[in-house]
């Protein structure tokens, strides 16, 4: 079969649809981006890993043509050791007499010796204990008590999961391409309380950013400038509002024109 036999006008109004779908997500996230920044960098004071890593890389000291972070021993130490991991592993999956270096515990046979701690959800991961030698060197770069929570989070979710299947509640996604079951329950659960956790320590914040983006456009319509309230908030922050709440009005009307009602659309946007 030939590239000519392809049949790529079956592609076309697929991608008519979602090269523009994607494309305004994006526009919306960069337009939430621009919103959440000064809360979460300057109030909140949160820490953003990946920034922080790219920052100590490209940081230079006045006279000196290299990085501080490339003068000390312990960055090459760990920088040789992982290397070294990864070589030896990747030359093991072309080559399988080389040996491996393994990354993860397998404790498979204590599942059938732990009751239900081995029939509950997560059950593969407590018994696999996997090394991730990114996850680890992220951890330094973010706070000990959130560094705390990842870690125990897991070991929290398989006791819970381990008490409700003592009781004969199953806690196992079912075999769906959409999940479901109890354990999408939890996170959904979970995602609601952190959206409900963000918006109240950023309620001033947002409420100052949308009224003054209302006002602005109001200000507008009746054909005078814009002033008063915009000097309280950021710019950017305004102008990312609304092109956030412009990209989740486009994409509740596309996924509409697949023929979802509007209030399913509404909340999937959402």
């Amino acid at each position: 079969m030939c590239i000519r036999d392809s049949p790529f006008s079956a592609w076309v109004e697929p991608l008519a649809f979602w090269i523009p779908f994607v494309l305004v997500i994006y526009v919306g996230v960069i337009g939430l981006t621009f919103v959440v920044h000064r809360q979460w960098a300057d109030r909140e004071h949160l820490a953003f890993p990946v920034a922080e890593v790219a920052s100590i890389l490209i940081r230079r000291e006045k006279g000196r043509a290299w990085n501080p972070v490339f003068r000390n021993r312990l960055f090459w130490m760990g920088y040789g050791a992982v290397t070294f991991l990864h070589l030896v592993n990747s030359i093991h999956i072309w080559f399988n007499q080389f040996p491996q270096i393994s990354t993860y515990m397998n404790l498979f046979a204590l599942k059938d010796h732990m009751g239900s701690v081995g029939e509950g959800f997560g059950w593969v991961q407590f018994f696999l204990g996997m090394i991730h030698p990114t996850v680890i060197a992220f951890a330094f770069f973010v706070p000990s008590d959130v560094s705390f929570t990842l870690g125990i989070a897991a070991i929290t979710t398989m006791s819970i999961s381990a008490a409700m299947t003592a009781f004969g509640i199953g806690t196992s996604f079912p075999p769906t391409a959409t999940g479901g079951g109890s354990v999408a329950g939890w996170q959904f659960g979970a995602y609601v309380a952190m959206f409900l956790m963000i918006i109240y320590t950023g309620r001033f914040h947002y409420w100052a950013t949308l009224k003054s983006l209302f006002l602005q456009i109001a200000q507008r319509v009746r054909g005078r400038a814009a002033g008063g309230e915009e000097g309280k908030t950021e710019p950017e922050a305004v102008w990312g509002a609304g092109f956030a709440i412009l990209a989740a009005a486009i994409l509740v009307f596309m996924i509409s024109m697949l023929g979802v009602s509007w209030p399913i659309a509404i909340a999937a946007v959402l």
